[in-house]
């Protein structure tokens, strides 16, 4: 899967769980690091809601219920998957 017409959103869940964001960009043959969220869900969700659009990949399936709402209250995104990354 290629990542070149796909937005990655990636949260740390308030810090407890360790994202290195230049090893996964360098992973991903990303041109540069990876923004890292640490409350997605809560705090954060504005900007998650301003980011919503087009296909997207979402690192957080404990909240996909949430995130999910705010997408496609947000009317831009096309599709979104959840992932674990835990």
């Amino acid at each position: 899967m290629s990542l070149d017409t796909k937005s990655l959103h990636l949260c740390n869940c308030n810090r407890t769980m360790p994202l290195d964001a230049l090893a996964l960009a360098t992973a991903l043959q990303l041109r540069q690091p990876l923004p890292i969220h640490e409350q997605m869900c809560r705090r954060e969700v504005g900007d998650f809601e301003q980011q919503a659009e087009g296909d997207m990949i979402v690192a957080c399936t404990q909240e996909a219920r949430i995130l999910g709402d705010v997408a496609e209250e947000g009317g831009r995104a096309t599709a979104i998957r959840f992932v674990n990354i835990r």
